[in-house]
Formats: C-alpha cells, structure tokens, sequence
C-alpha cells in the first residue's frame, strides 16, 4: 500500500466520515478469500449473526438475517494473514499521523443469502466504544443492478447507496455513520 492512498482515506474519513475505495487490496488476495469463504460455507461454519455483544447478544432476524465467522488471526492462513497485515499497516499509519490509538482489529466473513439484510444500525456498541472504524471489502464478482444487497449509509440529509462491487473496500467510522445493508436478491459476500 503507498501512503498517498492511505491520506485519501483518512481526508475522506475526516470530511464525511467514510470513504469507498474500489481496489484497496489485490485480486489474489480477495479471491482467496473468497475461497476461503466458500470452504467455510461447506464445512457448514458459518454461523446467524447476532446483534449486541457478550451477555446482551441476540439473533433477531427482523433485524439482522446474514451469517458470519469470525477471522482467527493465529490461524494459518496465508491469504487472511495478507489481509489483516495490509489492515495493520492502515492501522499503524492512522495511528502515527492521526493518534487514533488502535490496539487490534476484528474480522468476520459474511455471506447474505438471497432474501438477507441488515437493517439500519451503527457498529460501535452502545456499552462499549473500543471499535472505531469499520471496513468491509466485496467479494461479489459480476454484481449486476438488481442484485439488491446494496450498502446504505446515512447522515442528517441524505443517504449514500453503495453496489457491493468486486475488491470495493469501504471505510466508516463505527460511531458516526448509520448503515444498512438492502434486502439481497442474490448470495451477496464479503469481510
């Protein structure tokens, strides 16, 4: 990654709070990742993904209807280590230009099945501010117009409509932006 993309985002991310790239990572990458998603799915690994966290978890699928599993970073992996160091390296430089103080990160995989969504939410938990920025990168080759499972995000005027386009990488802060994710009228992934 150069550092010149890095400014973009974190500009972006100072200005309006969010920031879509389209080719954050490169394709080997997000292609075994993708496999590695799909493997997960027939190993029957993924899981209904709640909302809240620890005691106060729950699955309302009102709400929220995608299933996830989570990235274990001691696992061997070499794709998802390439991930998550090109995500350490974005949180080292946030870290030494912005002062954000990141100390770790999360992932999970998700797959929305044909008729899933997420109504409209904010990722940092109300108990707990620890999660400041959120990402999620596509794994959606030959996404088409209709294929639903669009990323909404909102501020005071308008909403902002996002296509889960292949290798797109969108950054938000998890305290500010309200988001949803658009019924899918396909199996929609991403982490």
């Amino acid at each position: 990654m150069n550092n010149s993309l890095f400014e973009t985002i974190i500009e972006e991310l100072a200005t309006q709070n969010y920031c879509v790239v389209d080719v954050f990572f490169q394709n080997d990458i997000l292609l075994g990742l993708k496999e590695q998603l799909f493997h997960l799915k027939q190993e029957d690994k993924l899981r209904l993904a709640g909302i809240g966290q620890n005691a106060q978890l729950d699955h309302i699928k009102t709400i929220r209807s995608d299933k996830i599993h989570w990235i274990d970073e001691k696992n061997n992996i070499e794709t998802e280590k390439v991930f998550l160091d090109e995500i350490k390296n974005f949180s080292d430089y946030l870290n030494h230009t912005c002062y954000t103080g990141i100390k770790g990160c999360e992932f999970h995989y998700a797959i929305y099945e044909k008729g899933s969504f997420y109504k409209r939410h904010l990722d940092q938990f109300k108990t707990d501010d620890s999660r400041k920025f959120s990402v999620i990168t596509y794994l959606n080759e030959n996404w088409q117009s209709g294929d639903g499972g669009e990323l909404l995000l909102f501020d005071k005027e308008n909403s902002i409509t996002i296509e889960p386009t292949w290798g797109k990488t969108v950054f938000l802060k998890s305290d500010l932006v309200e988001h949803e994710v658009a019924l899918s009228n396909k199996e929609r992934l991403s982490v």
